[in-house]
């Protein structure tokens, strides 16, 4: 089996944290989420400003990326999941060049009127981390004016998966699964 680093990208509500969780437990390697760095830092540290959450967003990437450099050290496999920014995207990009991973890039996509009424459901159900709820959304161009940076992720480098989960089920999971096994065999 090749060394291998997953990548996994998204707006808001694509499924991403599910879907990395998932591909965790089958392919039994350690996932690294940003959303459960921050809301770490946030429960330590708190905030009161949107460019305080946005500082502590930002740390939890560099967090991300320390992990990310210190598994490659090591030279074993790792999933990392987030709404990666064209930024972040490149720091990545700059740092799996210089390894012998094979790099697996999985982007979701999903129709974005089911994606702004899965963001709100979410945001009205009051289970969402105090960390992530300093974003101000209350209308649909909120939404797409969050998203705006989010629509799209590719490290352009190894392979890419781009996973529709308008309707994802564990069909879809599974084909991806299968892919990603055939990239690492």
């Amino acid at each position: 089996m090749k060394v291998f680093a997953i990548f996994i990208s998204g707006a808001p509500a694509t499924g991403k944290t599910s879907l990395a969780r998932n591909l965790s437990s089958e392919l039994k390697v350690p996932c690294f989420n940003k959303d459960s760095v921050k809301e770490i830092l946030v429960d330590r540290l708190g905030y009161s400003t949107r460019e305080e959450n946005l500082r502590l967003s930002e740390t939890a990437f560099d967090m991300l990326l320390y992990t990310a450099f210190e598994m490659s050290s090591k030279n074993a496999p790792f999933i990392l999941e987030s709404n990666f920014r064209t930024n972040e995207t490149l720091l990545l990009k700059e740092l799996m060049q210089s390894t012998v991973y094979s790099v697996i890039s999985v982007f979701l996509k999903c129709d974005e009127r089911i994606l702004f009424n899965r963001f709100m459901e979410r945001e009205a159900s009051g289970e969402r981390h105090f960390a992530h709820r300093s974003l101000g959304v209350k209308t649909y161009a909120d939404f797409l004016g969050l998203i705006k940076d989010q629509l799209e992720f590719n490290l352009n480098m190894g392979t890419y998966f781009e996973i529709d989960t308008t309707r994802f089920d564990n069909a879809v999971f599974k084909r991806l699964l299968k892919g990603i096994k055939n990239c690492i065999a």
